[in-house]
């Protein structure tokens, strides 16, 4: 379902080093990262279930650099909104299909404006054996480069602005095929539109067509590791803290 993931548990000059072009970049992109920390934006998460709209790291171009920006998940579209209406939105705005995020009246302003890149550990996802789900852990050594879109919308009850994200979803590839291997009925399996640096800077720079970038969304092409792990859920899940990510051995399960 492509809604928990594992973010900002690295040193900050890996996240840096992931899509910078050059050193300096790097180094600019790195002090962002420390910034936003250091004033309490962003902090780790070994596991985030994108339902909670905490604020996460996000990296943008501005004015020809790339940037690093904290985004409440939970896209709502731009405009000014009352808390109520914008909790509704929030809630509808965690995923967005790359298939129709062009399209949709909710994401097809920030799909064509404001493209981020998500800079993940890993993330999550339940394999199901005959009715009992195994959550798994998806990872690489280095930061994952998500696809994601953003939007910027103003309390109408408090003036305070928001900036918010969605997370872009495409087809699985055979690895998270065999792990998502029963998705919601109306669907095929899914996974993050995970993307290599040269595509992940066509994705934030705004000077690529729409056939352009349809190019790039496809299922991820890179090795993954993973690992099952423990309860995600219910009252044997156990928050945010390193052991959430840790293998699991499930006696008589396993891929």
């Amino acid at each position: 379902m492509c809604i928990d993931f594992s973010t900002m548990t690295k040193a900050y000059n890996e996240y840096a080093s992931a899509i910078a072009r050059d050193t300096i970049e790097a180094e600019r992109i790195e002090e962002g990262i420390r910034n936003l920390a250091d004033e309490g934006e962003i902090e780790p998460r070994y596991h985030l279930n994108a339902y909670s709209h905490r604020k996460v790291l996000g990296l943008t171009q501005k004015n020809n650099d790339i940037a690093a920006s904290a985004y409440e998940w939970g896209l709502v579209p731009p405009g000014n909104h009352n808390e109520e209406k914008a909790a509704t939105l929030r809630k509808k705005g965690v995923i967005a299909k790359s298939e129709t995020m062009f399209t949709s009246i909710m994401y097809r302003v920030a799909a064509s404006r404001n493209r981020i890149i998500l800079p993940l550990d890993g993330f999550f996802e339940h394999h199901d054996y005959s009715g009992f789900k195994v959550p798994y852990y998806i990872y690489d050594k280095q930061p994952l480069l998500c696809a994601a879109i953003a939007s910027k919308w103003v309390s109408k009850d408090t003036g305070e602005e928001h900036q918010t994200m969605s997370v872009v979803t495409t087809d699985a590839n055979p690895l998270m095929s065999v792990i998502h291997n029963k998705p919601a009925k109306s669907e095929t399996p899914r996974m993050p539109l995970l993307l290599n640096r040269e595509d992940a800077l066509k994705w934030i720079y705004l000077n690529q067509s729409k056939d352009e970038l349809r190019e790039i969304i496809q299922p991820y092409q890179g090795d993954l590791s993973y690992h099952a792990v423990g309860k995600i859920r219910g009252k044997y899940y156990q928050g945010n803290i390193p052991e959430t990510r840790k293998e699991k051995i499930w006696e008589g399960y396993g891929l």
